[in-house]
C-alpha cells in the first residue's frame, strides 16, 4: 500500500493522474499522527510500486494539513495545503494555506495566506487547468480567539485565490450568502472561470450549497441551493465526525454537478445536483445506500458518465463503494474496502477519485484493527495491493533529530513485533512466577510437621 498509519489514523486521501501520462499517479494523506502532517508518495507504472512517502509541510511550520494534488502541464506536482505552528493537542495556532511544487526530489513552497492574529485558514481546496496554466485555491478563513483551537470562529467567510502561471495570487472574499461557511470545493471551466461550490450553515441545523462563478478578476455570480438540514455532527460515538465538503466536477460540455449529504426523518442522505447553465439545477437521489451514506465525491469519466465514491456507515465499519450514473440509473462498479470506525476521528472533508484520458483513480482510507491503509484502485484493480519495491525499505530515523521532509510512517510490524515480544515476555515471566509459587506452596506443606 502506498500509505499506511496506526489504526483509524488515515484521513483526507486524495488522488491526481497526469494527463500527459496517465501512468503517473499521485496520492496523498492527513495522518492523524502527532503532529499531523500531508504524506504524499507517486507511482509512474499505474500504481504497481510507490515512491517512498514524503511529507509536505512548509518550513519553520508544525503541522500540515488538508492536502491537495493536481499535475501541472509541465509534470511537476502541484500540493495544496494548510499549516500551522505548534501548539496544544487540537489546536493550530499561525495557521497559513501555501502551495508547494515537486519537480523530481525538489519541493519548492508558495505561501498564499496568512498568518494574521486570531483568524484560522482551514479546509483548503485546489484545482488547475493546464489549458490556461490557471491555478485556483479556496479556503474557510475564520476569525475570533477561538477559531484556531475550538473551531468557535465568531465570523467565517470563503476566499477564493488563483495564479496564473508562476505569478503572485490575487485573492478574492466570496460575498457572505449564509451567516457560516464551512468548506469548499473547486473546478475550472474551459473558459477559464472558477466554480466554487461552498457549504453554508443557518440556524435549526439548516444548510445551503453556494454555487459561485468566477470571473478572475471581473464579476462573480451566486446560485444558492437549499440542501436540507445538515445532518448531526456525530450521530454515534462509534463513528467517525460526520463533516463533508460539498463535491464539485464539471463535464466536458459544461455541465456542472454537485453533491452533498442531508439528513432526514429517515437517518441521512445523498443529493446529486446537475446544471447546463450554472443557474438552473435539477436534483436526484445519490447511490443507494444500507446505512449512513457519508464523503460522497464526484467526477466525471471519459464518456461523460457520472462517477461518484461514497462511504457507508453499517455495523461499526465504513464500506466504500464506487458508483456510475448513466441516464437516470445508478449501477454498482465495484466495492472499494471497508475499515472499522471505533477510534476513527473522521474521514476528511472528502475522499479520493479523479479521471483523466479514460483512466480513473480512486483512494479510500481501509484497514483493520492493526492498521489503516490508503487503497488505491486503477480503472477497478488495485495495482497496489502487491508489495511495492520501491516502499519496502522506509527511511531510518534521522539520529539527529531534523527532519529531511522524508521520513516514514511507524512501521506497524515493528510495532507489533515489539507487543509480541512485550506479551511473551509478560507470559513467560507469568509462568515462572507460577511454578515458582507451586513449588514454594510444596515446600512449606513438606516442611509441615505430621
Amino acid at each position: 500500500m502506498p500509505l499506511t498509519a496506526p489504526p483509524g489514523r488515515l484521513a483526507e486521501p486524495v488522488v491526481a493522474i497526469d494527463p500527459r501520462d496517465p501512468a503517473r499517479i499521485a496520492v496523498a494523506a492527513d495522518p492523524y499522527l502527532e503532529p499531523t502532517r500531508i504524506r504524499v508518495t507517486l507511482s509512474s507504472d499505474g500504481g504497481r510500486t510507490w515512491s517512498r512517502p514524503r511529507t509536505v509541510r512548509p518550513p519553520g511550520f508544525a503541522r500540515s494539513f488538508d492536502p491537495g494534488l493536481a499535475f501541472a502541464a509541465d509534470g511537476s506536482l502541484l500540493i495544496s495545503g494548510g499549516a500551522a505552528r505548534r501548539g496544544p493537542p487540537g489546536c493550530l495556532p499561525g495557521s497559513v494555506i501555501f502551495l508547494a511544487r515537486q519537480a523530481g526530489d525538489r519541493l519548492s513552497y508558495s505561501r498564499v495566506a496568512g498568518p494574521e492574529r486570531d483568524l484560522f485558514l482551514d479546509r483548503p481546496a485546489m484545482a488547475y487547468d493546464g489549458a490556461t496554466g490557471l491555478t485556483a485555491l479556496s479556503w474557510t478563513r475564520s476569525r475570533g480567539p477561538k477559531a484556531h483551537c475550538l473551531a468557535e470562529p465568531t465570523a467565517s467567510r470563503t476566499v477564493v485565490a488563483w495564479q496564473r502561471g508562476n505569478g503572485s495570487f490575487e485573492q478574492q472574499r466570496l460575498p457572505s450568502r449564509a451567516p457560516a461557511v464551512f468548506g469548499s470545493s473547486l473546478a475550472i471551466t474551459t473558459r477559464g472561470r472558477i466554480i466554487a461550490a461552498v457549504a453554508g450553515w443557518r440556524a435549526g441545523r439548516r444548510q445551503d450549497v453556494i454555487v459561485y462563478e468566477i470571473d478572475p478578476g471581473g464579476r462573480t455570480a451566486a446560485t444558492v441551493i437549499k440542501a436540507g438540514r445538515r445532518p448531526p455532527l456525530l450521530p454515534r460515538r462509534d463513528m467517525p465526525l460526520n463533516l463533508f465538503v460539498p463535491t464539485l466536477t464539471i463535464r466536458r460540455d459544461g455541465v456542472r454537478t454537485i453533491g452533498w449529504t442531508e439528513a432526514t426523518n429517515g437517518g441521512q442522505r445523498v443529493r446529486i445536483a446537475s446544471s447546463r447553465d450554472g443557474r438552473n439545477w435539477t436534483a436526484r437521489p445519490g447511490p443507494p445506500a444500507d446505512g449512513l451514506p457519508m464523503a460522497p465525491t464526484a467526477a466525471y469519466g471519459r464518456t461523460g458518465d457520472l462517477l461518484v465514491v461514497q462511504g457507508v456507515f453499517a455495523r461499526g465499519r465504513v464500506e466504500f463503494s464506487l458508483w456510475r450514473l448513466a441516464g437516470q440509473d445508478w449501477s454498482p462498479i465495484r466495492e472499494l474496502g471497508s475499515a472499522p470506525t471505533r477510534g476513527w476521528k473522521e474521514l476528511g472533508q472528502s475522499l479520493g477519485i479523479t479521471a483523466r484520458q479514460g483512466v480513473w483513480a480512486v483512494a479510500v482510507p481501509t484497514g483493520d484493527k492493526r492498521r489503516s491503509r490508503l487503497s488505491v484502485w486503477v480503472n477497478g484493480t488495485t495495482p497496489s495491493s502487491s508489495s511495492p519495491s520501491s516502499a519496502a525499505a522506509p527511511a531510518a530515523a534521522d539520529r539527529t533529530g531534523r527532519d529531511d521532509g522524508n521520513e516514514a510512517l511507524p512501521s506497524l510490524t515493528d510495532e507489533w513485533k515489539a507487543l509480541a515480544a512485550a506479551v511473551s515476555t509478560a507470559v513467560l515471566g507469568a509462568f515462572a512466577f507460577w511454578r515458582f509459587r507451586r513449588a514454594h506452596r510444596r515446600a512449606r506443606r513438606n516442611a509441615r510437621p505430621h
